[in-house]
C-alpha cells in the first residue's frame, strides 16, 4: 500500500502516529538492553571478562559506525521502507541469538553472543538511516515537538517498567547467585518485543511525495561539501570529542557496582532506572530551558556537571551512605544526557546544510555513534591491558581500574572546556536564536 504525502487526511496521520510510536517503544526495549545492566549481568553470569563485556556491549555502535555513510547514501536513492523492513527483521533476529549463548559453554557462547551482536548491528545498520525520513512523510511540521516529545517518554516510560520488573524477577535467591535461565527468559521476552517492532513497522504504508529529488552527486563529492562547511563540521568534532569521555560511564558505573561493591543484579538494574528517571526528568524540563535561553548555556552546564556526577560517584565512600550518593550520580547522569542531547539536536537542526540533509545528519550521527563505540573499547583496551593501577586509593579509600577511567574521563570532560570555542552558539551570538518548535 501507498500514500502521497500531500493527500494524507487527519485520520490517517493519527494512525500512522500510533503506528510508529507502538513499532519504535517496542524496538527500543532491546537496544535498552546494552545500556541499563540487562546484558552486562547476563554476560557476567556466563564467566565473560568486564574487558570482553564492554567490547561486545560497543560492537553494534562500531559496526554502524563503518557501514551507515555509504547505507544512508544509497538508500536515499534506491528508497527506504523495503530495506527499513529488513533491518528491522535482521535486528530481531539477531537480538533472539544472543539469549541462545546460555545453552553453551562460555567460549561457545561468546561466539553465538558475537554472531547475534553481529546480525543485529548489520539490521540496525539499514533500519537507522530510514526512520527519520519515514517519520518526515507523515509527521506534520506543526506537530513534531509534540510528537517525539510523546515518542521519547513512550520509550523511557515502557524501559522503566521492564527494567523495574526486570529487578524484581532475577532478585537473588537464597544462595546469592541468579539462576542464568531468568536473563534468558527476559532476553527472550525482550526478543518478542522486537519482533513486535517488526510487525507494526511493516503496517507503516510507504508514503510518496511530488517533491522528492534524488540526490545526484557522487558519494565522495557529497562528503566533500559536507566537510567544507565549518560550522557544522566544528560542532560534529565538539559533539565527537564530548560524547567520547562521558558515554562509557554507564557501563562502568554497573561493572564498579557489581564487581568491586558485590550489589546483587536487582540493584544494579534499579539504579540503572534511577538514571532513566533522570532522563525522563530531563526531557520535561530540557525542552522548555533551550527554547526559551538557546542551547549556549546548556553546553556549558553539561560539562560541569558531567564532572560533578563523576566525582561523586567516585567520592561514595565519603558518605555515610554511599548508595545514597550511587544513585545521585545515576540520576544527575540520566539528566545531563538528556540535556546534552537535546541541546546537540537544537544545534545540528541550525547548522545541517542546505543541501545533502540526509547525509549530512548521518555524518553527524556516525560521530556521536563512534565516539559512544571508542568510549566503550577505550575502557575495554585499558582493563584487559591493565593500563590503570587495579588497586589505587583516593582520600584513603581503595578504588579499582574502573575508578580510574571514570577519574580519566571527568578529567578530560573537564578540560575540554576550551573545545566550546567549537561551538557556533557559544564562539558567538547565535543568529539563529533559540528553536522554536
Amino acid at each position: 500500500m501507498k500514500l502521497q504525502k500531500e493527500n494524507i487526511t487527519d485520520k490517517q496521520r493519527r494512525k500512522l502516529y500510533r503506528q510508529a510510536i507502538t513499532s519504535q517503544t517496542l524496538g527500543m526495549q532491546g537496544m535498552l538492553a546494552f545500556g541499563n545492566g540487562i546484558l552486562l549481568l547476563y554476560m557476567t553470569a556466563l564467566g565473560i571478562s568486564p574487558a570482553r563485556i564492554i567490547t561486545y556491549l560497543a560492537l553494534p555502535v562500531a559496526i554502524s559506525v563503518i557501514l551507515r555513510l555509504p547505507v544512508a547514501y544509497k538508500l536515499d536513492q534506491i528508497g527506504f521502507k523495503k530495506f527499513g523492513t529488513l533491518g528491522v527483521f535482521l535486528t530481531s533476529v539477531g537480538f533472539s541469538i544472543i539469549p541462545i549463548a546460555g545453552f553453551f559453554p562460555t567460549k561457545q557462547a561468546e561466539m553465538v553472543i558475537l554472531l547475534g551482536i553481529s546480525i543485529l548491528a548489520i539490521g540496525k545498520t539499514l533500519f537507522a538511516p530510514t526512520w527519520l525520513p519515514i517519520l518526515d512523510s507523515f509527521v506534520n511540521p506543526d506537530e513534531r515537538g509534540k510528537f517525539f516529545s510523546k515518542l521519547m517518554l513512550s520509550i523511557q516510560f515502557l524501559g522503566l517498567c521492564v527494567s523495574g520488573l526486570t529487578a524484581w524477577y532475577i532478585k537473588n535467591t537464597s544462595d546469592g547467585e541468579t539462576p542464568l535461565y531468568k536473563y534468558m527468559v527476559v532476553l527472550f521476552f525482550l526478543s518478542l518485543c522486537l519482533f513486535g517492532r517488526l510487525y507494526f513497522y511493516s503496517r507503516i504504508p510507504e508514503i510518496e511525495s511530488t517533491e522528492k529529488k534524488t540526490n545526484n552527486s557522487g558519494f565522495l563529492k557529497s562528503i566533500r561539501e559536507i566537510l567544507s562547511n565549518g560550522d557544522f563540521i566544528s560542532f560534529c568534532l565538539y559533539i565527537f570529542m564530548l560524547v567520547l569521555f562521558t558515554a562509557g560511564c554507564a557501563n562502568l558505573f554497573a561493572l564498579v557496582e557489581k564487581d568491586v561493591m558485590n550489589l546483587d543484579g536487582s540493584y544494579i538494574i534499579l539504579l540503572a532506572n534511577t538514571t532513566t528517571v533522570g532522563a525522563l526528568v530531563g526531557l520535561f524540563i530540557g525542552g522548555k530551558v533551550i527554547d526559551r535561553y538557546g542551547s549556549r548555556y546548556v553546553f556549558l552546564f553539561c560539562h560541569l556537571a558531567f564532572v560533578c556526577t563523576i566525582a561523586l560517584f567516585l567520592l561514595r565512600n565519603q558518605f555515610f551512605m554511599p548508595i545514597v550518593a550511587i544513585a545521585l550520580a545515576h540520576f544527575s547522569l540520566g539528566l545531563i544526557a538528556s540535556f546534552s542531547s537535546l541541546a546537540r539536536s537544537t544545534e545540528i537542526l541550525a547548522l545541517i546544510p542546505a543541501q545533502n540533509k540526509s547525509l549530512s545528519t548521518s555524518v553527524a550521527v556516525c560521530l556521536v555513534l563512534g565516539a559512544q563505540s571508542l568510549s566503550g573499547l577505550i575502557s575495554a583496551w585499558a582493563i584487559s591491558s591493565n593500563l590503570i593501577n587495579p588497586n589505587w586509593t583516593l582520600f584513603g579509600n581503595s578504588m579499582s581500574a574502573f575508578d580510574g577511567i571514570l577519574l580519566i574521563y571527568g578529567v578530560m570532560t573537564f578540560l575540554l572546556i576550551v573545545t566550546l570555542s567549537l561551538v557556533p552558539s557559544v564562539l558567538r551570538k547565535a543568529t539563529w536564536g533559540a528553536m522554536p518548535n
